[in-house]
């Protein structure tokens, strides 16, 4: 399936962390468009997901160099995680472990080979390391992680 920029990074995105060794067992992967529909599918049988979203309003620079364009595309990876109690910190601190071990993976991604382009990382950072409103509201961490990953294809 042929995809635009920034959502074949998200699909790449995607599948490299499901296929993390280091992947809870409880947490599902998926891609979407926005992540709010899955804070309410949060259950004991299914406490963690993460979402990856293409960013299609992306900070996009182009540049040619060597006779390649680049193009940086943005994706955001959103962790979520049902807490039984939103005020324990012992529940919230390890959900703030696991996303920190995310964002870690993430930096390691320094190239990842999507179905029509690779893309070489230019920063993995959390931007959100926790949304409050949504934590005290639905007791459910979230954490936002912004890639800014960047395609070459041959200039003229």
């Amino acid at each position: 399936m042929a995809y635009s920029q920034h959502t074949e990074l998200a699909e790449t995105l995607r599948s490299q962390i499901a296929g993390w060794g280091s992947l809870p067992a409880d947490v599902t992967v998926s891609r979407a468009y926005q992540f709010e529909s899955y804070i309410g599918g949060l259950s004991a049988a299914a406490p963690a997901c993460i979402v990856c979203l293409p960013f299609a309003a992306s900070n996009t620079q182009r540049e040619t160099r060597g006779g390649y364009d680049s193009t940086d595309q943005v994706c955001h990876v959103v962790y979520l995680r049902k807490l039984d109690d939103y005020t324990d910190l012992t529940e919230a601190d390890a959900a703030d472990l696991e996303a920190e071990t995310l964002r870690s993976f993430l930096q390691s991604l320094n190239r990842v080979a999507g179905a029509a382009r690779s893309f070489s990382r230019v920063s993995t950072v959390m931007v959100t390391p926790v949304a409050a409103e949504i934590l005290r509201q639905h007791e459910v961490f979230v954490s936002v992680m912004q890639c800014t990953y960047r395609t070459f294809a041959e200039g003229s």
